[in-house]
């Protein structure tokens, strides 16, 4: 289901779209969840956790926005996970010592910069060769490391690259692509009907750096290459474009925008703006 037609069935109240939003990014709030919790809590809890993100999500439907879905169901994620973990009674992992808030709630972190991260420290300590921690500093310390990163988004030439789908013969067209140290958001044009069979994927987009090494994805799934559902109807794809959909993917660690040598998407490199 694309997701601009998911999100207004959801906010209609469709049971419908809420399975399809479940199907598309539970096994992402599960990790968010379970990267927090670990093994603190029992698996039914961390279960009960995920699923009230999906609460979360119908109750809030009007919050959510082609594109951003994926990091607004993060943000509740972390927020939920934390909360379980001290109504628990459990010590947060020191890594989470250094809070993850927003003061609006996680639709309002969304909406600033996608994933804005504003990091409040409590309190930081260094650990002597005997194991001992010392405590350097108490208190309150906020950074915003979204708006840090703001002013480094840039908006790069599409130049109309495309991808074509060589096994179901389908063409994405890119519009509009936005990069930032945090994350990659495009807007992409597709052949493809919407079909029972196959999704239209956004296609293989790589950002390459100065030295030759792929930055983002870290890794290629390729799932059965070449090999043809034979429930495909061949009428499902058009000779326009039929559909546009929004993508934004969030890295796992900054991206050095200085670094980056191209943007690769099928056969057309793309750079980014001198600054």
């Amino acid at each position: 289901m694309e997701e601009g037609t998911m999100l207004r069935r959801l906010r209609q109240g469709d049971g419908a779209a809420l399975e399809a939003l479940m199907d598309r990014y539970l096994p992402y709030v599960s990790a968010v969840v379970w990267n927090i919790t670990g093994h603190a809590l029992p698996r039914e809890d961390g279960e009960e956790v995920a699923a009230d993100v999906f609460v979360a999500a119908w109750d809030h439907a009007a919050d959510l926005r082609p594109g951003k879905v994926k990091a607004w169901l993060g943000a509740v994620a972390r927020n939920k996970a934390r909360n379980r973990l001290r109504t628990a009674g459990l010590d947060l992992p020191l890594e989470e010592a250094l809070e993850v808030a927003a003061p609006g709630g996680p639709a309002e972190e969304v909406e600033r910069d996608e994933i804005s991260k504003p990091l409040t420290i409590h309190v930081l300590w260094v650990q002597s060769p005997d194991k001992e921690y010392t405590p350097v500093f108490t208190g309150e310390f906020t950074f915003d490391i979204g708006l840090y990163f703001e002013s480094q988004v840039v908006e790069v030439d599409t130049l109309g690259a495309t991808f074509t789908n060589s096994t179901y013969g389908f063409t994405n067209r890119l519009e509009e692509l936005t990069l930032s140290p945090l994350s990659l958001s495009c807007l992409w044009s597709t052949t493809l009907e919407e079909n029972s069979v196959i999704g239209a994927a956004l296609g293989d987009l790589r950002i390459v750096l100065k030295d030759g090494t792929v930055f983002w994805p870290k890794e290629t799934i390729v799932r059965n290459p070449g090999k043809r559902d034979s429930r495909f109807d061949e009428s499902s794809v058009k000779d326009t474009f039929v559909h546009t959909y929004d993508t934004c993917e969030v890295f796992d660690a900054p991206l050095d925008l200085s670094q980056v040598d191209c943007i690769q998407y099928g056969e057309t490199k793309l750079t980014l703006p001198q600054s």
